[in-house]
C-alpha cells in the first residue's frame, strides 16, 4: 500500500534543490535503519550524546519535577493572561471563525 501523501511528497521533491532531496533521503534512511534494527550511531550522534551527558553531569538539565513545575506555572499564567481584554480562548475562537 502506498500512502497518497507520500506519493505527493515524492512528486514534489523531484523539483526540490539537490540539498533538500539529500536531506529527505537521509531522513528516510534513518527511519529505515530504525525499522530494520540496523542502526549505527555516527560520530555526530556520539558528539551530541557526549554533550548531553556532560550537561547532565554539570546539572544543566532540568529534572522531571522542574519541568512539571514549569508547566504548572505556565498554565497558571495562561489562565490569567489577556490581550486587549480578550482571553486566550476568545482569541483562539475568533481565529476559528
Amino acid at each position: 500500500m502506498k500512502s497518497p501523501v507520500l506519493m505527493d511528497i515524492l512528486h514534489l521533491a523531484e523539483n526540490w534543490p539537490v540539498e533538500d532531496q539529500e536531506e529527505l533521503v537521509r531522513a528516510a534512511l534513518c527511519i529505515e535503519q530504525r525499522r530494520s534494527g540496523d542502526f549505527t550511531l555516527t560520530s555526530d550522534d556520539w558528539k551530541i550524546i557526549d554533550a548531553r551527558l556532560e550537561a547532565a553531569r554539570l546539572g544543566q538539565i532540568a529534572t522531571d519535577e522542574e519541568v512539571a513545575a514549569t508547566f504548572v506555572s505556565l498554565k497558571d499564567i495562561h489562565k490569567e493572561s489577556t490581550l486587549g481584554g480578550l482571553s486566550w480562548r476568545d482569541l483562539r475562537d475568533t481565529g476559528r471563525k
